[in-house]
């Protein structure tokens, strides 16, 4: 093993053992060009009060004060605020490794300006469709494709890192070929993901957008590299099953997300739970967050508990509650998915 490797894995150590916050997700705006409708901030009572840059810049000082590494940019789309490179600017002249999600239609000249005196680490692009009416009627904007091709075009001729991505759809499904295909003449990155959710406001009606199990899991496999990626995660998996937290992911015990507003919680989902960052300092709504989130158990009659193929499927408590009111209680449909996914993998091992 070499020396990298090693000093990796005590960093990973001791990030878990201290709970060290050291990736985070700030929400800089819930505004987007887009009115797509199975976005989780549609119909949502969303519309808060954005905090200023100033805030922004200190929050991210007391973030890599905390030990935070790796920062996502997101919203709504970070891009459509004004201030947007200066925020983005400060994060990373404090030394922060930041990635951007967006919807590829705010790529202004001073974005690319700062992006070029400071690389991000990537941008990463949703693209809904490969054609003008697929994008329009998901977005409901008439010149969404065209602006979307645009944004990709210039974030490319920058040679900006660009990391392409999908929400796999009914309605664009009879696409998912050509985005992929986009994606690779982009020399980006690929990925994609079928489980949408209810708003967080609670519309239930993105989940009519759900293609099938078996047609998602298709799809996926379909990729030679995505099933070595599979393959390679399932040798690592241990057989441990004594891990009763609810959430078994980073969210309050490693990583935080902020909302355009200033509250701090345990991720992006989590809604029932947050401190507000404009009362007290970032270092006091981390410890608040990670007790709470360590007294967090499941309960003993929890069906994912113990399951051999909770790694496969998304397991997320916060996706639950959304779905289904009770963080508790899985979503049939990504339960599915992980049978499914451990079947495939489980078959070529």
């Amino acid at each position: 093993m070499s020396s990298a490797v090693e000093f990796l894995q005590r960093f990973q150590q001791r990030v878990v053992q201290d709970h060290i916050p050291v990736s985070a997700s700030m929400a800089l705006t819930h505004r987007c060009a887009l009115q797509c409708r199975f976005c989780y901030c549609r119909g949502a009572k969303l519309s808060c009060a954005e905090a200023s840059a100033d805030s922004w810049c200190r929050w991210l000082d007391e973030a890599v004060d905390a030990g935070c590494l790796h920062l996502l940019l997101t919203g709504g789309d970070p891009m459509i605020r004004a201030d947007f490179p200066r925020i983005y600017q400060h994060a990373r002249s404090r030394g922060l490794l930041v990635t951007v999600f967006a919807s590829g239609l705010s790529v202004s000249d001073e974005v690319l300006a700062v992006f070029a005196d400071y690389p991000p680490t990537t941008v990463e692009v949703s693209v809904y469709g490969a054609s003008e009416d697929t994008y329009r009627n998901l977005t409901g904007l008439s010149d969404a494709w065209e602006r979307v091709c645009h944004g990709l075009d210039r974030l490319a001729a920058a040679k900006v890192r660009l990391h392409i991505k999908t929400l796999l759809m009914k309605e664009n499904q009879h696409e998912f070929t050509a985005i992929e295909s986009m994606a690779r003449a982009y020399g980006s990155n690929f990925r994609f993901d079928a489980c949408l959710f209810p708003t967080l406001g609670g519309d239930p009606s993105p989940l009519k957008q759900r293609v099938p199990p078996e047609q998602a899991v298709e799809l996926e496999f379909l990729d030679p590299e995505r099933c070595g990626v599979w393959s390679r995660f399932a040798q690592g998996q241990s057989e441990d099953d004594t891990d009763d937290r609810l959430y078994q992911c980073g969210a309050g015990t490693t990583a935080f997300h902020i909302d355009p507003d200033g509250m701090f919680r345990p991720c992006l989902m989590v809604r029932d739970f947050g401190v507000n960052l404009h009362g007290v300092p970032l270092a006091s709504a981390w410890k608040e967050t990670l007790a709470h989130m360590q007294a967090l158990r499941m309960p003993p009659d929890m069906p994912c508990r113990g399951c051999d193929k909770q790694a496969y499927c998304g397991y997320c408590p916060a996706y639950f509650q959304v779905e289904t009111g009770d963080p508790t209680r899985r979503v049939d449909y990504m339960c599915e998915i992980g049978h499914l996914r451990w079947k495939k993998i489980h078959a070529t091992i």
